[in-house]
């Protein structure tokens, strides 16, 4: 810059519209404090906090000139915001209408520049949310939903596995019983016996018993296997679960 003789003012020279490279040299700058400056919500004595994220968001977004992002350009692929969808539609509110580059660029920021606050608030209330849709499942199915959690002296009924593979089995009982629980082992299967006491050597899982009726429980005498067995690991820990 110079001054001028008379008055001693400086004097500035217009860049010319055909001086590209001297324009191409401050726009890109203007362009990143115009981001800086939406993504801090105008405190820009906070730019070094998105000032990462501003230059992430922006090697991501779609340039109008090519139709696709640097990122793609120098990798082949599109890339991928690390926020799941709702993480990503409820940390930043986007408008009703088109917005400027830079502006989708400042939201994108704010996106990546979530803080702890606001994921662990985004966290209880979808925990809340997981927990109310619970509760309104199991009310909506009470009638339905049953824990079985078999005592010693239920009756039960046992599905008959030996027919699933028979071609008419269609006429053959599913279940067969009923049967009284003796007691149930560490690994989760169950000891059953008939109804005249003949114990059951062949353990059964619990998806395979249904009961019978709650309300009927049969008296049991007192032996001394029935703690052993229940002692034992028959590898069906996984019933429970099913």
């Amino acid at each position: 810059h110079g001054r001028c003789a008379l008055t001693s003012w400086m004097e500035a020279r217009a860049l010319r519209k055909e001086n590209a490279k001297a324009i191409g040299q401050w726009l890109p700058h203007w362009d990143v404090r115009q981001m800086l400056f939406k993504a801090t919500g105008g405190d820009v004595k906070k730019w070094y906090w998105y000032l990462h994220h501003i230059m992430w968001a922006d090697r991501i977004t779609i340039r109008k000139g090519t139709g696709c992002s640097p990122y793609f350009m120098v990798t082949g692929a599109h890339p991928t915001l690390p926020l799941d969808v709702q993480e990503a539609t409820w940390l930043v509110q986007y408008p009703k209408e088109i917005m400027k580059t830079e502006e989708l660029i400042a939201l994108r920021a704010q996106a990546l520049a979530k803080h702890t606050e606001h994921v662990e608030a985004m966290r209880q209330r979808v925990t809340k949310e997981k927990e109310r849709r619970a509760a309104q499942l199991e009310e909506s199915n009470r009638a339905k939903i049953k824990t079985y959690d078999f005592k010693p002296g239920d009756l039960v009924l046992v599905k008959n596995s030996a027919i699933e593979m028979s071609a008419d089995r269609k006429m053959k009982l599913r279940y067969l019983g009923p049967m009284v629980v003796i007691t149930r082992s560490k690994g989760g299967a169950y000891i059953l016996a008939e109804m005249d006491g003949s114990r059951i050597e062949l353990p059964q899982n619990l998806k395979d018993m249904i009961d019978v009726s709650p309300e009927t429980l049969i008296e049991l005498q007192d032996d001394e296997d029935i703690s052993e067995l229940h002692d034992l690991d028959l590898g069906m820990g996984h019933s429970d679960s099913e």
